[in-house]
């Protein structure tokens, strides 16, 4: 019997390691072929530059033609100071930054759509001055904080800052976003999330996979359209304010963490009231749920009797030393 369950678990481990291998090369084909490219033939309204230095005190050749809605910038190099909220954008709406270096950007308050991709970004100068378009943004760098001033993006639906190296998120900087559908904060180091009274009516999906995360209370997120919640690939034991609250929940990944089985039974149980998917997870370096896999039941970690043993022996210790101490008390 316990050969046969080794061998489940090999087999298992086995398939998990070539789905995990499939999905990162299906994923990085897509990505390779869904990003715009300067050799393609290219739309009226769009600007492509490659391999190009931006700085604001020589602007490029390209600057002084038809104004275009969208640029993008191609393994180009922003230099530090490069006000990219200025003269260098025009008209522009769309703005995309594919490899190349971009450390410092200034988001220019006409702008809908912002995306920085592999350019090493790890500031994002947001003004609250400043009334802002920004419906998504999309950021795979360096930042090491969510941009600070984010809630002055009002308009934003999408914030997607999977990858980069954000060590502790509260979530109550996003208290109010009112149309903001999607939180992505996957794949980065984050320790801990804190809230205290968060209101985010519109939102629909949180990734908090692939973290360092050790404990996780969501009690303070109001959040009731909330479908899809992803925390696979952390250390949780448990998840307090979860799923209580959240009715109408269609995907939950719960996977590679730590979780006590009574907690996991429990959840599992409110899940399934509201037929909530829980048979799939986000294999590494996969942002989106387009890369999930299938699989066939979540894992818990059982209190051991040596353990639960070892906890009462220290409980009547602590115990009968206390009782010594005041029994030797009333003696002196």
């Amino acid at each position: 019997m316990l050969n046969q369950h080794i061998s489940t678990a090999r087999l298992f481990e086995q398939f998990r390691m070539i789905s995990l291998l499939i999905i990162t090369c299906l994923g990085a084909l897509v990505a390779a072929t869904s990003e715009f490219s300067c050799s393609q033939p290219t739309d009226p309204t769009v600007r492509c530059v490659e391999n190009c230095v931006l700085n604001t005190s020589h602007l490029p050749e390209w600057f002084n033609p038809t104004p275009k809605s969208a640029l993008y910038l191609t393994n180009c190099t922003v230099v530090d100071d490069a006000d990219l909220s200025s003269e260098l954008l025009g008209n522009t709406t769309e703005l995309w930054i594919l490899d190349g270096s971009a450390p410092k950007v200034h988001l220019k308050p006409s702008l809908k759509s912002f995306t920085s991709l592999r350019a090493g970004t790890r500031e994002v100068v947001i003004d609250p001055a400043d009334n802002f378009l920004l419906e998504l943004f999309d950021l795979e760098g360096t930042l090491r904080d969510v941009p600070r001033n984010v809630q002055f993006l009002r308009r934003l639906a999408v914030l997607d800052l999977c990858q980069n190296h954000i060590g502790s998120v509260d979530l109550d900087q996003f208290n109010g976003m009112s149309h903001l559908r999607k939180i992505n904060l996957g794949w980065n180091r984050i320790r801990t999330v804190t809230a205290t009274n968060v209101n985010l009516p519109a939102l629909a999906e949180l990734f908090l996979h692939g973290n360092q995360l050790t404990s996780l209370d969501l009690t303070h997120l109001n959040a009731p359209n909330l479908q899809r919640l992803y925390v696979s690939s952390n250390q949780l034991e448990r998840i307090d304010g979860f799923p209580a609250g959240f009715s109408q929940l269609a995907r939950v990944d719960l996977h590679f963490n730590r979780w006590r089985c009574d907690w996991l039974r429990r959840a599992e149980e409110l899940l399934r009231v509201n037929s909530a998917e829980t048979l799939s997870y986000l294999p590494e370096t996969v942002c989106n749920e387009a890369g999930t896999v299938k699989v066939s039941a979540l894992q818990c970690e059982q209190l051991k009797k040596t353990e639960r043993g070892a906890k009462a022996n220290k409980e009547q210790r602590v115990a009968t030393n206390t009782t010594n101490m005041l029994v030797q008390r009333l003696l002196e």
